[in-house]
């Protein structure tokens, strides 16, 4: 039946001519498969939990006709993908009501035609290119091709375009992800026929890891039917490997090199949980020679079975600053277990000197609601910034952060804008007139609204009445510089109060 239908449609038996039955075959079958799943993922996703559902609603238009492609091709010259046209001819263009994105990953897919200067700016010129990237890229190669658009030079329009051109020739606009983010497909090259994730602020593409359009949109469904989509919103679909963890370690063996099985193990991050054979696999790759692989195997344990992953973690954790990172981050995406590492980490934290090991373990200290303010106050002085900033932060979300008056001051007093901009926002909600000798100071020293100190700073003044910095100047000037304010200013400040509470 299928093949009659395609048969119809002079272009793809076009096409077709000289392609072997076996493939054509292939074809039919797993167009037949994708409208089978397109009505189960329907009923799968009823509340539209994935993303994306809400603007198709899995909704597809009548395909199109050989007419219409030859069209495009025509006017564009250019000869669109087997599989992209099979799709186009067999599935859907649109939704069927509007010229709205048919039913596809995001936002959906593109009806043909649509959007096509999107990685362009306004040009078309670009889609008989040859594609400037590949999917075996390098990021030095990415930024040899990019530099001319990722430079802060001033360059001219024409310039910019003609960078643009080179960099996504070769790419048809297929769909959007939401804000600058988009799926493209390659139009010729080895690569044809391929996704491609664009981010078009000049970050470099990244490949579906698909051979194809088709097996790349099937690969969606089957992820919303398998509950991988819905329940994982943190997760981008085609950002990973897909497969579930039995596909996954059948071709971790062959994976060539450490980027290759890295490419492997990040499939397993879009997954709920991995059975218990599989779990044991990791663990044996958390002895691996290679510390990329090693690392990561780690986390993965660590989200899948806590418990298994406890002696690895001890492991990293007495190593150096690194590997301890590596435990930290792993136990606290986990989440649940921030609490049993608490002692540990409270004597680890004393030879710290990596500020993002010292960030994460301060993480861990947080999510177990543990009292971590006398670990941290002698890392108020820390010779480093990113640590003083993390310790201030830290302590700010304590709910006896009113009894560190004193160290709070450490941070107002602090030589870094940003060490100061961050002690303001800890002290949201605390009151204690202490700091107001601290405040008037930092006013004094940031003439200039550095780092938005003086929006938190007024943010902290109005808690206590004052209307603004300049208000609070003037009170603790006529005041006898500690800021007790004389008998005027107290009555501003209990009107402002009282005018505050009236209309809050």
């Amino acid at each position: 039946m299928w093949r009659a239908r395609r048969l119809s449609c002079n272009v793809l038996s076009a096409d077709f001519l000289g392609i072997t039955l076996e493939i054509a075959d292939k074809f039919s079958t797993q167009i037949d498969r994708i409208k089978s799943k397109l009505i189960k993922v329907r009923k799968v996703d009823a509340k539209r939990q994935v993303f994306g559902a809400h603007s198709h609603d899995y909704e597809l238009g009548a395909p199109l006709t050989e007419g219409h492609i030859q069209a495009f091709e025509n006017r564009y010259d250019v000869k669109l993908p087997l599989c992209y046209v099979t799709f186009l001819c067999h599935v859907g263009n649109r939704r069927a009501s509007s010229w709205d994105s048919a039913a596809g990953p995001f936002d959906g897919i593109y009806p043909l035609g649509h959007s096509l200067d999107e990685f362009t700016f306004g040009s078309t010129a670009h889609l008989n290119k040859v594609p400037g990237i590949s999917a075996g890229m390098s990021d030095k190669s990415w930024s040899k091709l990019a530099h001319v658009i990722n430079s802060e030079n001033d360059i001219s329009d024409a310039e910019y375009e003609s960078a643009r051109q080179r960099i996504y020739g070769g790419i048809l606009p297929i769909g959007s992800q939401g804000c600058q983010s988009f799926h493209g497909l390659l139009l010729s090259g080895p690569d044809k026929g391929r996704v491609v994730n664009i981010d078009i602020e000049g970050y470099k593409p990244r490949f579906a890891y698909e051979d194809n359009f088709l097996d790349w949109y099937e690969r969606w469904l089957d992820e919303i039917s398998s509950g991988t989509l819905p329940s994982n919103s943190s997760y981008w679909f085609g950002y990973v490997m897909g497969g579930g963890d039995v596909e996954l370690f059948e071709r971790y063996p062959d994976a060539a090199g450490v980027t290759a099985k890295l490419d492997v193990l990040c499939g397993f991050t879009k997954l709920k949980q991995i059975s218990i054979v599989s779990c044991h696999k990791l663990l044996e790759i958390c002895d691996d020679e290679a510390t990329k692989l090693r690392h990561f195997a780690v986390g993965l344990l660590t989200k899948f079975d806590h418990d298994m992953a406890i002696p690895k973690l001890l492991e990293l954790t007495e190593q150096d600053d690194e590997a301890c990172r590596v435990a930290c981050e792993s136990i606290w995406h986990a989440k649940g277990n921030a609490a049993r590492w608490v002692p540990l980490l409270q004597k680890r934290l004393k030879t710290v000197q990596n500020p993002e090991t010292f960030r994460f373990i301060t993480y861990i200290f947080i999510d177990a609601m543990a009292d971590y303010s006398a670990d941290l106050k002698p890392f108020g002085e820390s010779k480093n910034e990113d640590i003083r900033a993390t310790v201030f932060h830290s302590l700010g979300k304590l709910a006896n952060k009113v009894d560190l008056i004193d160290t709070f001051m450490l941070g107002l007093e602090d030589t870094s804008a940003r060490v100061v901009h961050t002690t303001l926002q800890a002290l949201d909600g605390v009151r204690d007139r202490r700091l107001f000798p601290s405040y008037y100071h930092i006013i004094k020293r940031f003439t200039v609204d550095e780092n938005y100190i003086h929006i938190n700073l007024e943010h902290r003044l109005r808690e206590y009445g004052f209307s603004d910095m300049w208000h609070f100047m003037h009170a603790y000037e006529a005041g006898d510089g500690r800021g007790e304010l004389n008998w005027r200013d107290r009555a501003i400040t209990s009107l402002n109060r009282m005018l505050m509470g009236h209309f809050r």
